[in-house]
This record gives structure tokens, C-alpha cells and sequence, in this order.
């Protein structure tokens, strides 16, 4: 079964989701992954893992599309239906509760972190299951695991990627790679110097790393990560390393 997160990670997540630098510039960093391939066409989508719902609310207001999500966290689950009317489902994303071949787009927004390393075969191998030949699989993982904190503890995360470790293991479950790259690199400098330094010297030990931050350094780091969105709009750029590692695959057709 997959790891939970503590209870007070999924109340931090719902309450800053929608407006924290973090979560505004992935979402910006995937719709240029993913969106245009797949607006504006008749589409099932399957968030695995859905947490508190951000995401499958921003999939079913995608033209065309038919979004649910499913989740382990009943907390999470409540949660998310406060958020979106979008179907949601509790269930593991070892074990999918749908049959084979029912979605267009399947996406893993750092979920395989919170495995076991013998689980990411299972949870790959299942979101490729109820792919249709030739739909689409986004997965995001936290990266390198030496950058594991205090705020990895408190989200049960086990386990971190590296990008050609990830790329097997999509790859050894049948996926063809679409695109592959590290992001959020603009602050990697940062990141490192709290979780390798800092924190280890007993500074800037804190529960969560989604704190609240003054409006203009929210601001910036949103705009630094919206820079790399922008730089990832040629299909055939990539960063060498960052804080997430991300895929886009495609099941055969």
C-alpha cells in the first residue's frame, strides 16, 4: 500500500496550493509538456494520486476533457471535494480501480516518492494499464535524493530520482519517452544550501517547505519557474538538474 502523508501536509497543501510559487510553476512547467497535445479534443484524464484536488480541477476545465482523480487519504479525498466537482475516487494507485484502456492522459504528480522501490514498477505498470494505446502518461518526482529534509520526513517521501533512473523505469514498463528533463533549477542553489547546510546545522528546520512568503518573493520565484516554462516550450530542450525530475511518455499504439 502506498505511504501517507502526515495529516497536516494535506490541510498546508490545500490551503497554499492554489497561489504558492511552487505549485503556480509546475502547473505552468505541465501545461507546456502537455496541454497543447491534448485541449481542446475529447480526453479521459486520471490524476493517480490526486491529493487535495488542485489538479483534477484544473483537468476538467481543460476543453474537452473528462477529469477524476483518485486517492488513498480520506482526509485528502474530503478535501478535494470541497474544490472540484470532478469525479474522485478513494483507491491505490498500486491497484487502479478502473478497467485497462479507459484514459487518454494518466498523471503522477509526486507520488512515486511516497513508494517503496519495489512499488514503482507496480504503480507504472498499473497507471499503463488503464492507458489507451497510444495515451499519454505525465509522472513529477522530487529529485536526487541527497536533497531528502525535514520536510520529506513529515511527507513520508522514500524515495527520490535521478532522471535516467526514472527513464528505466517508465521504459522497462513499455512507455516510449516523449520528453524528459529536471526542472525547477533557478533555485536548486538555494535548496541545496538549506537542505545540505542549514538544516543539518539545526537552522531553518521547519515542518513544511510550503511556507508562506512575502507577496514579492512568492512572486519571483513564481516568475523564475514561469521563465523555465517558457524555456520548455522547444520540444527538444531539457535542464541537466533541478529539484524535480519530470517525464512525458506515451503508450504504444
Amino acid at each position: 500500500m502506498s505511504t501517507l502523508m502526515e495529516p497536516l501536509e494535506y490541510q498546508v497543501l490545500f490551503q497554499r496550493e492554489e497561489e504558492h510559487w511552487w505549485f503556480v510553476g509546475m502547473r505552468r512547467i505541465f501545461r507546456v509538456w502537455v496541454e497543447d497535445r491534448l485541449r481542446g479534443h475529447p480526453c479521459r484524464i486520471l490524476d493517480a494520486g490526486c491529493g487535495t484536488g488542485r489538479m483534477v480541477q484544473e483537468l476538467a476545465s481543460w476543453d474537452g476533457a473528462r477529469a477524476c482523480g483518485v486517492e488513498l487519504s480520506d482526509l485528502a479525498v474530503g478535501l478535494a471535494r470541497r474544490r472540484t466537482a470532478a469525479p474522485l475516487a478513494r483507491g491505490d494507485v498500486l491497484c487502479l480501480p478502473f478497467k485497462p484502456k479507459s484514459f487518454d492522459l494518466v498523471t503522477s504528480f509526486d507520488v512515486l516518492p511516497n513508494l517503496q522501490r519495489p512499488q514503482h514498477v507496480a504503480a507504472v505498470s498499473e497507471s499503463y494499464r488503464v492507458l489507451k494505446p497510444g495515451g499519454l502518461f505525465f509522472v513529477r518526482c522530487a529529485a536526487f535524493p541527497s536533497l531528502r529534509g525535514c520536510h520529506s520526513m513529515h511527507a513520508r517521501e522514500v524515495s527520490r530520482f535521478r532522471l535516467g533512473e526514472l527513464r528505466g523505469l517508465l521504459q522497462d514498463a513499455g512507455f516510449e519517452l516523449i520528453r524528459a528533463s529536471y526542472a525547477n533549477a533557478f533555485l536548486f542553489p538555494l535548496a541545496w544550501l538549506k537542505r545540505r547546510v542549514l538544516e543539518p546545522a539545526g537552522i531553518a528546520r521547519t515542518h513544511t517547505d510550503i511556507l508562506p512568503l512575502p507577496s514579492w518573493i512568492n512572486g519571483l520565484f513564481a516568475r523564475l519557474l514561469g521563465a523555465e516554462a517558457l524555456w520548455f516550450r522547444r520540444p527538444s530542450r531539457a535542464l541537466p538538474f533541478g529539484l524535480s525530475v519530470i517525464c512525458l511518455a506515451q503508450k504504444p499504439a
